[in-house]
């Protein structure tokens, strides 16, 4: 019987299962980082229906019911600022044209026109970032897209 062969064969097996039950593992790891990526962006678009909602009661009421939207900002800059999976630039971004929303008094002079734009606009940065985050946005995907465009 040749040791060396037995002994080699032997690590072999194991540094091959070891290397497989570690590669399923990360693997494992970066589906469920990426749902949990998904979810947080689906909470974040959830907030600004919320939102969006509340500012169209408050036009369609005759300006009652300021609270709701308020309330409802309030929960959307919460949800900004506990993100776990999401934290980069693109959250900053969001911030800022939330705050930007919340720090209006909501006129009822104001349009509601106005009101829906701004949180189209939030709309819109979060499902770009999310795109990208998610690597839905990548090259190849866009330029399809444009070329569907052109035709």
């Amino acid at each position: 019987m040749n040791w060396g062969n037995l002994s080699s064969g032997l690590l072999g097996g194991v540094i091959g299962a070891v290397l497989a039950t570690l590669g399923a593992w990360l693997i494992e790891r970066a589906l469920w980082a990426r749902d949990n990526r998904k979810q947080e962006w689906r909470q974040l678009l959830d907030a600004v229906s919320e939102v969006e909602s509340a500012i169209a009661s408050f036009w369609s009421t005759g300006g009652t019911g300021s609270e709701r939207v308020k309330d409802s900002l309030k929960a959307l800059i919460g949800a900004l600022n506990d993100r776990l999976f999401i934290a980069d630039r693109d959250v900053v971004k969001l911030r800022g044209a939330v705050e930007a929303i919340r720090d209006e008094d909501l006129p009822l002079d104001v349009d509601a026109v106005w009101a829906r734009q701004r949180c189209g606009e939030v709309r819109r940065i979060i499902t770009d970032a999310a795109r990208r985050n998610l690597g839905l946005g990548s090259p190849i995907h866009l330029s399809w897209k444009r070329r569907q465009k052109s035709l």
